[in-house]
Formats: structure tokens, C-alpha cells, sequence
């Protein structure tokens, strides 16, 4: 069970079940997820919630780190949401 509320003022998280994790970025700029780290947690796709297909990104030792665009996040701009698997 994830149990990782939050990172600094950048990202808030919340579960489903053991497999699904939703992250919601907490301003414009999305660094990397420090908590999605390689070695913790295995990600295998990133979906964003309303958008159609999958997210690329890179996961290692530093984090989990969307390959998206911004502007392509933020169709919220207030709180843009992703579904990581």
C-alpha cells in the first residue's frame, strides 16, 4: 500500500488498490517524483487522467521523471493529475 502523502510542495499522492498510484502536481513546474524512485517502486506505464494514451517518461535512482510537456499536463492548470501503473 503506498503510503507517501506528499513531496515537498510539488506533488500529492493517493492509491488504488496495490497497483495504482495518482499523483497530482502542485504548480507548473513537475520535477521528478523523488518517490518513484528505481529500486522502490517498479513503474510500468503513466497515463494522464482525461488524456488519451500514455505518458513517456524515465524512471532511476533519482525518481520518476514525466517526459511530457507541461503544457500538455496542465489542462488543469490548477492541479494537473497523472495515473502512474
Amino acid at each position: 500500500t503506498w503510503k507517501v502523502y506528499g513531496e515537498d510542495k510539488s506533488w500529492r499522492f493517493t492509491c488504488k488498490g496495490e497497483k495504482t498510484i495518482y499523483a497530482f502536481a502542485m504548480g507548473d513546474d513537475v520535477p521528478a517524483i523523488k518517490s518513484l524512485a528505481s529500486g522502490k517502486v517498479k513503474v510500468r506505464r503513466v497515463e494522464m487522467l482525461g488524456g488519451k494514451g500514455r505518458i513517456k517518461f524515465s524512471q532511476d535512482s533519482e525518481g520518476l521523471l514525466i517526459e511530457a510537456p507541461v503544457a500538455s499536463l496542465a489542462l488543469d492548470k490548477d492541479m494537473p493529475r497523472i495515473r502512474v501503473l
